[in-house]
């Protein structure tokens, strides 16, 4: 199998198709942007010139991109679980992208579709940025029960008390 360097394909590529013999007709390496594999063909939309690709399956093998973790930058690729704000963050999966648009589904309910840009969207939290995250909201909660004078003074109380183990219980 011919080794294919990722560094070369245009960033909108979601997968390479591989020629099993080299020919004038099949390209050793084709970057497409999408593909349709049915039957015994493969259909596929080049990602260099937006051509329209076909060929029996037996003259190409299909390699999808390899996806590292989105962190944000960029748009997240198609497949990704990410967090969309709708009223608050739910799980989505990004289906595909338009326009510099996102279009993702809801992960609980596929017929829910998303379509927008930042800041619709964001990466999956980190347990750690979760627990973050609660520990912010109980000090802001603790803090807003105190009656300092000095602002910082309380935050630094409430942070104090929260490391130590001590939650609000509820009866």
């Amino acid at each position: 199998m011919k080794e294919i360097d990722w560094r070369e394909a245009p960033g909108c590529a979601v997968a390479a198709l591989v020629a099993t013999t080299d020919n004038v007709h099949y390209p050793s390496v084709e970057f497409v942007t999408g593909y349709h594999a049915y039957g015994c063909m493969i259909r596929a939309t080049s990602a260099v010139d937006g051509r329209s690709l076909s060929a029996p399956s037996d003259c190409w093998f299909l390699v999808d991109r390899p996806v590292s973790p989105w962190i944000g930058e960029g748009l997240p690729p198609v497949g990704e679980i990410i967090e969309w704000l709708d009223g608050k963050f739910l799980k989505a999966v990004v289906v595909g992208h338009h326009q510099g648009a996102v279009v993702a589904v809801d992960d609980d309910d596929p017929r829910r579709v998303f379509i927008g840009k930042k800041p619709c969207y964001r990466p999956l939290r980190t347990p750690e940025q979760i627990a973050a995250e609660e520990r912010r909201a109980a000090i802001l909660e603790m803090k807003g029960h105190l009656s300092f004078s000095d602002y910082r003074e309380a935050e630094q109380h409430c942070a104090a008390l929260y490391d130590a183990g001590y939650r609000k219980v509820t009866p």
